[in-house]
């Protein structure tokens, strides 16, 4: 059971959010998203190959956002050369 302490200091509607500290942890996420920091620990073949497949799935899912957005949008064009 919580202390009376945590559930006094995060009541809601209570003070205002840190909007430095919510910048500066989103950044540390998506740094730790892209670059999965905490897989590469100890096994690096293993952990080599946990990167691929989840760098591949976010590829995809990318490229599937694309997509959909030019199905949404028709005159949407995304030119690589």
């Amino acid at each position: 059971m919580p202390s009376a302490g945590w559930r006094a200091s995060s009541a809601p509607g209570v003070g205002k959010p840190d909007w430095k500290l919510a910048w500066k942890r989103l950044v540390n996420v998506v740094y730790r998203m892209a670059t999965f920091q905490p897989v590469f620990r100890f096994r690096f073949w293993s952990s080599l190959f946990h990167g691929l497949v989840g760098w591949g799935l976010i590829f995809y899912v990318l490229v599937n956002l694309v997509e959909v957005a030019k199905g949404f949008y028709l005159d949407l064009s995304f030119r690589v050369w």
